[in-house]
Protein backbone atom coordinates (compact mmCIF):
# COMPACT_ATOMS: atom_id res chain seq x y z
CA UNK A 1 0.00 0.00 0.00
CA UNK A 2 1.44 3.35 -1.02
CA UNK A 3 1.66 6.55 0.96
CA UNK A 4 -1.42 8.77 0.89
CA UNK A 5 -1.53 12.46 1.54
CA UNK A 6 -3.72 13.79 4.30
CA UNK A 7 -6.47 14.64 4.67
CA UNK A 8 -7.96 11.63 2.96
CA UNK A 9 -10.76 12.32 0.48
CA UNK A 10 -14.25 12.14 1.95
CA UNK A 11 -15.24 9.52 -0.64
CA UNK A 12 -12.80 7.06 1.00
CA UNK A 13 -15.06 6.81 4.06
CA UNK A 14 -18.42 5.05 4.26
CA UNK A 15 -21.56 7.05 4.95
CA UNK A 16 -22.95 6.70 8.46
CA UNK A 17 -25.22 8.61 10.76
CA UNK A 18 -25.36 9.07 14.50
CA UNK A 19 -27.93 10.57 16.79
CA UNK A 20 -27.43 14.12 18.10
CA UNK A 21 -26.68 12.60 21.53
CA UNK A 22 -23.98 10.28 20.10
CA UNK A 23 -22.51 13.23 18.20
CA UNK A 24 -22.33 15.30 21.39
CA UNK A 25 -20.81 12.40 23.33
CA UNK A 26 -18.07 12.05 20.69
CA UNK A 27 -17.37 15.78 20.98
CA UNK A 28 -17.23 15.41 24.77
CA UNK A 29 -14.73 12.55 24.41
CA UNK A 30 -12.51 14.63 22.11
CA UNK A 31 -12.71 17.56 24.52
CA UNK A 32 -11.70 15.38 27.48
CA UNK A 33 -8.75 13.90 25.57
CA UNK A 34 -7.59 17.37 24.53
CA UNK A 35 -7.92 18.69 28.09
CA UNK A 36 -5.85 15.72 29.34
CA UNK A 37 -3.14 16.44 26.76
CA UNK A 38 -3.00 20.15 27.59
CA UNK A 39 -2.89 19.40 31.33
CA UNK A 40 0.06 17.03 30.90
CA UNK A 41 1.91 19.56 28.74
CA UNK A 42 1.39 22.36 31.26
CA UNK A 43 2.44 20.14 34.15
CA UNK A 44 5.78 19.29 32.53
CA UNK A 45 6.38 22.69 30.93
CA UNK A 46 5.43 24.88 33.88
CA UNK A 47 5.28 22.84 37.08
CA UNK A 48 8.48 20.90 36.31
CA UNK A 49 10.20 23.63 34.26
CA UNK A 50 10.43 21.33 31.25
CA UNK A 51 12.45 18.72 33.14
CA UNK A 52 11.44 15.16 32.31
CA UNK A 53 11.12 12.90 35.36
CA UNK A 54 12.75 9.64 34.33
CA UNK A 55 10.87 7.69 36.99
CA UNK A 56 7.62 8.59 35.25
CA UNK A 57 8.75 8.85 31.62
CA UNK A 58 10.68 6.40 29.45
CA UNK A 59 12.53 7.65 26.36
CA UNK A 60 11.32 5.83 23.26
CA UNK A 61 13.04 7.62 20.39
CA UNK A 62 15.39 10.55 19.77
CA UNK A 63 16.10 12.42 16.56
CA UNK A 64 17.64 15.85 15.99
CA UNK A 65 17.53 16.93 19.66
CA UNK A 66 13.88 15.91 20.02
CA UNK A 67 12.94 12.98 22.27
CA UNK A 68 9.66 11.10 22.45
CA UNK A 69 8.78 9.76 25.90
CA UNK A 70 6.05 7.36 26.98
CA UNK A 71 4.57 7.37 30.45
CA UNK A 72 5.86 4.29 32.33
CA UNK A 73 2.65 3.72 34.31
CA UNK A 74 -0.76 5.30 34.10
CA UNK A 75 -0.52 8.44 36.16
CA UNK A 76 -3.21 9.95 38.33
CA UNK A 77 -4.35 12.15 35.46
CA UNK A 78 -4.83 9.04 33.34
CA UNK A 79 -7.06 7.55 36.03
CA UNK A 80 -9.13 10.75 36.23
CA UNK A 81 -9.51 10.62 32.46
CA UNK A 82 -10.46 6.94 32.56
CA UNK A 83 -13.14 7.59 35.17
CA UNK A 84 -14.58 10.37 33.07
CA UNK A 85 -14.54 8.22 29.94
CA UNK A 86 -16.20 5.30 31.73
CA UNK A 87 -19.21 7.56 32.26
CA UNK A 88 -19.41 8.08 28.49
CA UNK A 89 -19.22 4.32 27.92
CA UNK A 90 -22.16 3.80 30.24
CA UNK A 91 -24.17 6.26 28.15
CA UNK A 92 -23.17 5.10 24.67
CA UNK A 93 -22.41 1.65 23.30
CA UNK A 94 -20.41 3.30 20.52
CA UNK A 95 -17.42 3.52 22.87
CA UNK A 96 -15.35 0.48 23.80
CA UNK A 97 -16.15 -0.72 27.33
CA UNK A 98 -12.68 -1.95 28.25
CA UNK A 99 -10.54 0.12 30.59
CA UNK A 100 -7.38 -0.67 28.62
CA UNK A 101 -8.71 1.20 25.60
CA UNK A 102 -10.05 4.06 27.68
CA UNK A 103 -6.71 5.14 29.11
CA UNK A 104 -4.70 6.32 26.15
CA UNK A 105 -0.93 6.15 26.51
CA UNK A 106 0.45 9.53 27.44
CA UNK A 107 3.24 10.57 25.11
CA UNK A 108 5.54 13.52 25.61
CA UNK A 109 7.65 15.14 22.90
CA UNK A 110 10.47 17.33 24.24
CA UNK A 111 13.23 19.09 22.40
CA UNK A 112 14.65 22.21 20.90
CA UNK A 113 14.48 23.47 17.39
CA UNK A 114 17.37 25.49 16.10
CA UNK A 115 16.31 28.51 14.08
CA UNK A 116 18.71 30.71 12.21
CA UNK A 117 17.66 34.33 12.20
CA UNK A 118 18.51 36.42 9.21
CA UNK A 119 18.36 40.17 9.20
CA UNK A 120 16.73 41.76 6.17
Amino acid sequence: MGRQDLPLPRRDFPDFSVSPEEHQDCKDLATKLLAHTVHEFERVAYDENGAVGHRRWKAKSTKNDITLYRERDGGSMGMVLADSLHRLVEKQEIFSPTAATLIPPTLLLIGTRQVSWRTP
